[in-house]
Parts: structure tokens; sequence; C-alpha cells
């Protein structure tokens, strides 16, 4: 574990960013005072911490966890950035040791507090897919909150370059997703990924609340893929973020073959091989014949949008079941 975070000169990224122990951090998570605090707080046994690198699914599984909690009967107009805090951006904020706290998180394992009595809860997603959400979500963001505005105009090959170089806010897709990996056989840490909730929402759904020792009865948990889909969270306000419109975009696998070169995705499944264990990269593969949305390789058109539709329009359009 990491410790002490440490400020350092910025890196050569084309975003304003804050350089914490070389890994450039969005300036809307302020200084390492903030991570101080964070990597200082006092855990507990009803503590759960949801993370991610950004774009990986992270509002997906918040939602997921969030109806679990409350067995698919959240407290009417509750909102779900509001109820779970982003503790990266506010730890000034974190309330006290209570009978229950969830927390959103895009800082690697290694710079969290640690308890093994504390549960951590990380969602990983294809690179390439995180790639192109990141592009297209801080072009949207650096129209609209500070602490996003890129430097140059940065066209989608070029993006697609520096997030394979680390040099992105956030830094390295890699090392984040491989700091969450090393941990995953601790009996408190469970690993998700975008893929399998695709392929297996409700199947997932009871993993996570079997991992959070919450037992859901009856249909609960059919209530929960229900609400939890792409189409439902898209069209439910409470669901989306409070600092951004137009935060949801397709919300599908492999969308990345419409806006990679072949060199491209070559260079991404190499370093995957190089850097990644091979369950975590299999895992991350999308298994077309699992999930109700198949893969957009074969079935998504460049221009289609997908978020015009539901799941159910989309797979018989797809030949599904």
């Amino acid at each position: 574990m990491v410790e002490s975070l440490k400020t350092f000169p910025p890196l050569d990224i084309p975003y304003e960013h804050i350089n914490v122990n070389n890994t450039p951090m969005s300036l809307l998570t302020g200084s390492t005072r903030t991570y101080d605090l964070i990597k200082n707080m006092e855990v507990g046994p009803n503590d759960v911490f949801l993370a991610s690198f950004p774009k990986s699914g992270t509002t997906w599984l918040l939602h997921i966890v969030y109806h679990i909690m409350h067995h698919g009967a959240p407290p009417e107009g509750a909102k779900v950035d509001e109820s779970i805090p982003w503790i990266d951006c506010d730890p000034y904020s974190i309330p006290a040791l209570g009978p229950q706290r969830l927390f959103k998180t895009h800082m690697p394992f290694d710079w969290l507090p640690f308890s093994k009595d504390t549960k951590y809860i990380y969602v990983a997603r294809n690179a390439k897919d995180v790639a192109i959400s990141f592009y297209y979500f801080i072009e949207n963001m650096q129209r609209q909150v500070p602490g996003y505005r890129k430097e140059n105009e940065i066209g989608i090959p070029q993006f697609i370059d520096l997030f394979h170089q680390g040099k992105v806010l956030y830094g390295s897709w890699w090392r984040h997703v491989e700091s969450w990996y090393t941990a995953h056989t601790l009996p408190n840490v469970l690993i998700v990924t975008y893929e399998e909730l695709q392929a297996d929402l409700a199947g997932k759904v009871r993993e996570i609340s079997s991992f959070l020792d919450v037992t859901l009865e009856g249909d609960v948990v059919d209530s929960i893929v229900d609400k939890c889909t792409f189409g439902s969270m898209r069209k439910d306000k409470k669901a989306s973020m409070a600092y951004c419109t137009n935060f949801w975009r397709k919300g599908v696998c492999g969308d990345w073959v419409n806006h990679f070169s072949e060199e491209q995705g070559a260079k991404f499944d190499k370093k995957c091989e190089e850097e990644l264990d091979e369950g975590l990269v299999k895992r991350l593969e999308f298994k077309e014949k699992e999930g109700l949305l198949q893969s957009s390789i074969k079935l998504v058109p460049l221009g289609f949008d997908c978020t015009a539709y539901d799941e159910g329009y989309l797979a018989a359009l797809c030949g599904g079941n």
C-alpha cells in the first residue's frame, strides 16, 4: 500500500491536472490534502467502497448497489450521486462512522484506507471501450465543468494514443486496474466487469448482494435488474450525475471498433496481454452469446444511436432472444 501521497510538477499531458504520485488527477479532486484525508480516514465494517477507472461502469455499479442496499425500493426522490458521495471530490463531507456508508471513488486500490472488515467493489471494463467513452465524456465535460479544460483540440485517434501511454486524466488504465486486481483474492474485495454486467445482470446482482450479505427475497432481483438496465437509468433523472448534462451515451460493449484503427487495437491487446493477468483479460472480453446486447463489432453499425432504443428492441434487431 502507498504510505504517502505527494504532489509533483505537472506531467506532459494536454489536460489541466494535479500530479499526485506521478498520476495526473482531475482538478475536481483538489490537492494531496484531499487524498491524505481519504487515506487516513477511519473505516469500519459498515463501509463499502465502489471504485473504478472513469467510464468503466461507475454509475451502473452505484445504481445496482444502491438498489441492493434498499432491497429494490430506495427512498422516493433520492438521487444516487447525492446518496453515495464521491469522496475524491469532497472528503470534507464524509459522514461519521455509522450503520452504513457507501463511497464512490476513482482512486487506485493502494491509495485507499484498508481494513479487513471494510468491503470494496471494483468494476473494470475493456480498455478500448473505456478510451472511447472517456474521450466523449471529456469532450462533454470540458464544455460544462471547470477542471476539464484541454489545451489543444484533440481528436479520437490522438486521444486513443494518449490513453495507451497513460497521458490522460487518472493516468494509466493498466496500472489502475492492476492495483485492484492484485487484491482480488481478498475475501472483502470483489471485482466485476462491465462485460459481465452486460452478459448476466441478474447473476451479478445476486453475486454482489451475496458479497454485501444482503438477502433479496422473492422477485426483488428481477425488480433491481429492471431498474438498472441502461434504458431505465437513462430515463431516470435521479440516476444521472448532477454536474453533467448529456451524461448517458450508448452503454454497449464493443463500440471501440467504430473508432480504433487495426494497429491501435492490436497495440491495446498486446499491452493487456503483457501487463494484466490472463484471467482478467478474458473477463474483459464480451461473450456474444451470453449477452442481451450483443457485441457492437458485428451488430451496431457506425452512427446507430443505441440510446434511442431499449434493450428488448436491440436484442430483437440483433437476432437475440
